[in-house]
């Protein structure tokens, strides 16, 4: 029966899983990899199912499933430890991109500043030509006003003289009318 069981590769029959029960091995599929490892598809093919062989059978199994799983825990220990490793690695690379953030905003902080400070430097810049050249228009006008005032001071002091010589012409011309009148009288008396 269970020649025909490992040749067939099938599934078992009711009987032989009776048989199994029997001797106290629990029925998987034979694709299972783990009837291979207990060493049990041997003894099923061979037709030996002695209680001596099972058990032989299942301490070394145990032995190689304690030391598969040793080996397992160690790969593991290794991977948590890599994993650990990395894990710092990213904590360091945050720790990282924080601080790079905030030079970041510091720097977008004296940029701002930066660009504030030459705006203000273009308006006093520009306030400063304005009020040179408004210094300037007024210096020209003040000039241009003092022409003006020693203009009229000119033609002022023209003026009282012109009126001073109007002044003595018309006396002059006076005295002429009364000197006409008076010749006019001598003559006629």
């Amino acid at each position: 029966m269970a020649s025909s069981f490992a040749a067939n590769k099938s599934m078992p029959t009711i009987a032989e899983i009776l048989k199994f029960r029997e001797i106290g091995i629990e029925v998987v599929s034979p694709y299972d990899d783990s009837l291979y490892d207990l060493g049990l598809y041997n003894s099923c093919i061979s037709g030996q199912s002695g209680a001596e062989e099972v058990k032989q059978s299942a301490s070394s199994s145990l032995e190689f499933q304690a030391s598969s799983m040793t080996q397992n825990v160690n790969i593991l220990e290794n991977k948590v430890d890599e994993l650990q490793g990395m894990l710092a690695l990213k904590d360091s690379w945050i720790y990282e991109l924080e601080k790079c953030n905030e030079v970041e905003s510091e720097l977008e902080g004296l940029f701002r500043q930066k660009i504030e400070a030459e705006v203000e430097y273009l308006a006093i810049t520009m306030v400063m030509k304005n009020l040179k050249v408004g210094a300037a228009f007024e210096v020209t006008f003040l000039e241009e006003q003092e022409q003006l005032s020693e203009n009229r001071a000119q033609v002022l002091n023209k003026v009282i003289e012109a009126e001073s010589k109007a002044s003595v012409l018309k006396n002059k011309a006076e005295e002429l009318d009364k000197y006409c009148d008076d010749s006019k009288v001598v003559e006629k008396s």
